[in-house]
């Protein structure tokens, strides 16, 4: 776990700065990210954008019902609108819940919202503008961990 907590802080970290960290070898390091790849736990590695900085000022959040036997292409052709970059099949009155970063400009979100409110078999569609972002998926790792072992209290075995 605390591996995964230093990649994911940088994951360009050196193996040699990561053992050092844990007073272990490279090897042991490099054996131990090779098992978290093969477990399906360490996914890659990756950099992370702001997307702010790069004129994607809008978050929205659109809630989308669509009618029966439509779920499957909807999720398809929503994959390949432009802004979007979360799907989410949920549970409850809608469907999905599908995430697009846009320009800050009314067109460019109104053509979003267009094409998914035209789209065959949309019923219904919600639109959440986020007004400001509390949390972005910062110390995944930690928060997991946290939230497993009640809030962060350490286990009575003192395991890690």
């Amino acid at each position: 776990m605390r591996i995964l907590e230093i990649l994911e802080r940088d994951s360009r970290t050196p193996w040699a700065r990561i053992a050092r960290a844990l007073g272990v070898s490279e090897a042991t390091v490099y054996l131990r990210i090779r098992k978290l790849q093969e477990q399906g736990i360490l996914e890659g590695f990756t950099i992370r954008v702001n997307p702010r900085r790069m004129g994607f000022s809008s978050t929205i959040f659109l809630m989308v019902k669509v009618k029966a036997g439509f779920k499957r292409e909807f999720a398809e052709r929503a994959k390949s609108m432009p802004y979007v970059v979360e799907i989410h099949e949920v549970t409850g009155d809608y469907h999905f819940m599908v995430k697009a970063l846009a320009p800050g400009s009314e067109e460019a979100i109104g053509s979003l919202i267009d094409m998914v409110t035209e789209m065959e078999g949309v019923e219904d569609v919600i639109v959440m503008y986020s007004i400001r972002t509390v949390l972005r998926e910062a110390g995944i790792v930690s928060k997991l961990l946290k939230s497993r072992h009640g809030g962060g209290q350490a286990r009575a075995s003192g395991h890690k």
